[in-house]
């Protein structure tokens, strides 16, 4: 990775040295391809481009989905899949960012490649702004008739004709100035998600469990905040979190003293997946049992670690309700001062609390994840949105940006005050809202 990035910063020294002042960016594509730290590929640009393929990109991520629950986003992709690469990229480049290629039609790469639904290239363009984007670009202009990506779909067809993402790029032109859309506006969060290079590599040199994946396990907690109209940051550890309310740590095995200091100074209430602190920087086990220094937190010490088949999760217990432990647990010990919050199917600890720290030492399933957090917001004081299945919904500026991943109209709820500058409060299959907030 350090090889990469020095090679990657030597480019644009020669860019800038003999093309001065002209922007300089890269289009990046997500953290488990790259295989890099993109938050030190990023230090040098003036902003981060991402390439959008949704419907390439959900056919690998969610093979392991059974077909009833993947069919409805086979077109379309999974809701939060394209905001989780948007709120990456906007986090990476610490500023706006832009969308290099946006898929127009069915891709090449994928091991199934379907075509997009009518209104999903506008729908996605919608999104790629509403979560911070200042531009986006399609990919490609014109279907080539020849070598290896003959078979990628351009907003117009090899013989010149026009594609059907063409009329919604249309459309996409003529309400951006319709709205008055502004890229001054900022997305402002109030919860913040710490990912990096780091978690990603101990993850997959010591897989420990085949069902174990450090992207899936970090969109799971993604999808939960987003289906809860939570608006979302990705930070590194080294990031200011002072700003937040909420800070999300999905998989940290390797902990800088540093972070836990910027913990114990912000006013922020820190939420720890397993694994989480359990590794020295050589990618030891730590001495202390994990999770390492993060017990300056939470005083627990994890005693031992199973994975599970996943077709075998086991009881979670939590706030008068039963969910499901996956995969991963792991077994705790608590200080006399640690509160239990949730228990395994035998009573035992699953998700210990100190302060304003709660460890969860278990994968869990979505319902666990959504309830877990509509009870820490209210606590916290951020607003939450019960929103309907495959609606999602976010604030740039003063304006609330709503989505309907849904094959069937869907009404928005009752909550999002203000003037349609687009659309209305029933909103159509694949459709877009924009809502001036009062």
């Amino acid at each position: 990775s350090d090889q990469v990035v020095k090679f990657h910063d030597a480019m644009i020294d020669i860019i800038r040295a003999h093309s001065p002042n002209r922007f300089v960016t890269h289009n990046f594509i997500p953290l488990v391809d790259t295989q890099a730290d993109n938050f030190a590929l990023a230090k040098n640009l003036d902003f981060v481009s991402y390439d959008n393929y949704p419907l390439g990109r959900s056919d690998m991520f969610f093979k392991h989905m059974p077909a009833e629950q993947f069919k409805p986003y086979m077109r379309t992709g999974h809701p939060d899949f394209s905001s989780y690469s948007f709120d990456q990229s906007r986090g990476v480049s610490n500023k706006n960012f832009w969308v290099m290629e946006q898929q127009p039609g069915p891709v090449n790469w994928a091991h199934h490649n379907p075509r997009p639904e009518t209104g999903m290239v506008r729908l996605w363009s919608w999104q790629a702004f509403a979560h911070g984007a200042d531009c986006v670009c399609y990919f490609r202009w014109r279907q080539v008739p020849f070598a290896q990506e003959q078979m990628h779909a351009g907003i117009k067809r090899n013989d010149n004709s026009k594609a059907a993402a063409w009329a919604e790029v249309e459309q996409m032109r003529d309400e951006l100035a319709k709205v008055d859309f502004s890229i001054s506006d900022p997305v402002q969060a109030k919860v913040a998600i710490v990912t990096g290079a780091n978690s990603q590599w101990v993850t997959e040199i010591e897989r420990q469990g085949d069902s174990y994946n450090h992207q899936r396990v970090e969109f799971a907690y993604y999808s939960a905040l987003r289906q809860l109209g939570l608006a979302v940051d990705f930070v590194s550890v080294d990031h200011d979190l002072t700003q937040y309310s909420l800070v999300v740590a999905p998989c940290l095995p390797i902990v800088p003293q540093t972070f836990v200091d910027k913990c114990q100074q912000a006013n922020v209430h820190l939420v720890i997946g397993p694994r989480s602190g359990s590794k020295t920087d050589e990618l030891s086990l730590v001495p202390t049992l994990a999770p390492g220094v993060l017990q300056a937190l939470v005083p627990v010490k994890v005693l031992s670690t199973e994975t599970i088949r996943p077709d075998c999760s086991e009881v979670l217990h939590f706030n008068g309700a039963k969910f499901e432990s996956q995969c991963w647990r792991e077994e705790l010990a608590l200080a006399d001062e640690v509160k239990v919050v949730a228990t395994y199917h035998d009573g035992t600890p699953a998700v210990a609390r100190h302060n304003n720290t709660s460890y969860v030492a278990t994968l869990t399933c979505d319902g666990f994840l959504l309830e877990f957090f509509t009870v820490l917001a209210a606590e916290l004081g951020l607003a939450t949105i019960a929103l309907p299945k495959d609606m999602r919904l976010v604030q740039r500026g003063n304006y609330a940006y709503l989505f309907n991943y849904a094959g069937y109209s869907q009404t928005v709820p009752s909550e999002i005050q203000g003037q349609y500058v687009l659309g209305g409060a029933n909103l159509a299959a694949y459709d877009v809202a924009i809502v001036k907030l009062v």
